[in-house]
């Protein structure tokens, strides 16, 4: 009789802080961080990103930890200003050539860049039924995820639009 030990189906998160579904580890971190602070100041230190939302499990997830609060995850616009080309900070993208290319949970119409406004992140909120796109410079919290226990490498695109989401 052998035994084999086979790799685990699902990451193991950092402690019980964190939200496993899958390979993915959620964090809620209650702060007043913009965009590229929950980017750079709040995830990174702990081994991770903003997080990337691709189903409705993570979804459920994340709307669980954040437990009614304001906060940014890792999606952005990128492309050309008001390209539509919606994406995560990993380089997944989320909305291209007009279609969705994965999971998207956008409230009613949006993304709507309201009142004329840049708004080329989005976050959640309890105002919501899903995702809004607003100002990347709003001071709200940062949901945070690994992939298999591991940070994923920020995409070329965010890095080249890091100026513009900064602002």
């Amino acid at each position: 009789l052998a035994l084999v030990l086979l790799p685990a189906a699902t990451a193991s998160c950092p402690d019980d802080t964190w939200r496993q579904v899958n390979n993915k580890c959620f964090k809620f971190v209650e702060s007043r961080s913009t965009f590229t602070q929950c980017q750079y100041d709040v995830c990174a230190p702990l081994g991770a990103n903003l997080a990337t939302i691709g189903s409705e499990q993570d979804q459920a997830a994340v709307d669980d930890i954040s437990d009614g609060h304001y906060a940014y995850f890792g999606l952005f616009e990128g492309g050309a200003d008001e390209s539509g080309e919606w994406q995560f900070v990993n380089g997944e993208l989320a909305y291209h050539n007009s279609q969705y290319v994965h999971y998207e949970n956008w409230n009613p119409g949006e993304p709507n860049q309201y009142c004329g406004v840049e708004e080329d992140c989005a976050m959640i909120g309890p105002d919501w039924d899903g995702w809004v796109d607003v100002s990347c410079g709003i001071g709200v919290s940062c949901i945070c995820s690994t992939t298999n226990g591991q940070a994923q490498p920020l995409s070329q695109e965010y890095l080249d639009h890091e100026t513009d989401i900064m602002k």
